[in-house]
């Protein structure tokens, strides 16, 4: 039986951005001595890992590529900090707009109806950029919580296209890169310059 492969769906900043939330999450990692959110890319999850054993692998990626062609690239606002208490995570929030809410539901909807394993329909959908979790000590949490949810940050980046990542046993790797549509140019009309 051919092994299942872990692989997810994600956006990633462009450089610029990603280095200024790299500096916050190696800030908290050394503040809090904790590092497993340093071992993934800077990015924001569009459909979580999942396992693949199918054989129509190609087929899915090509029903990806096709749909994520269809839609407008589209601008993610990163605002402030936010945490998910059960889970002892602290992230950036990202807005939750209409472009970036229908693509994760389109997504979700591709692969539920191809995969053995797909998670829960009904799970919302909580964009979010990852800045410690996991290996921070609980003690030590509640001290970050005092002093990242009241901080400020503020960016905003145009979703250009969608990474399909695959895991090696060590890290994510990238295996696709699907793009979204340019945004429509409006060609206004020139006026005749006077002599």
């Amino acid at each position: 039986m051919e092994r299942e492969k872990l692989s997810m769906l994600a956006i990633m900043p462009p450089p610029p951005v990603r280095r200024e939330i790299e500096e916050v999450r190696n800030e908290f990692a050394h503040t809090y001595g904790c590092k497993a959110a340093l071992k993934h890319q800077v990015h924001v999850t569009l459909y979580p890992p999942f396992k693949n054993a199918t054989t129509d692998e190609a087929e899915i990626e090509k029903t990806l590529l096709q749909e994520i062609a269809t839609r407008e690239q589209f601008v993610i606002n990163i605002k402030g900090f936010d945490s998910f208490i059960r889970n002892e995570v602290i992230f950036l929030k990202v807005e939750l707009s209409e472009p970036l809410r229908e693509l994760q539901k389109e997504i979700a909807n591709i692969l539920a109806g191809r995969l053995q394993h797909a998670p829960k329909k009904d799970q919302p959908y909580h964009p979010h950029i990852t800045i410690g979790y996991r290996d921070i000590p609980r003690q030590r949490f509640t001290e970050a919580l005092k002093y990242y949810l009241p901080r400020k940050y503020e960016a905003h980046f145009a979703v250009e296209q969608v990474y399909l990542w695959r895991h090696d046993g060590k890290r994510w790797d990238t295996i696709a890169t699907m793009p979204l549509k340019a945004p429509g140019i409006s060609v206004r009309q020139s006026t005749p310059l006077e002599r």
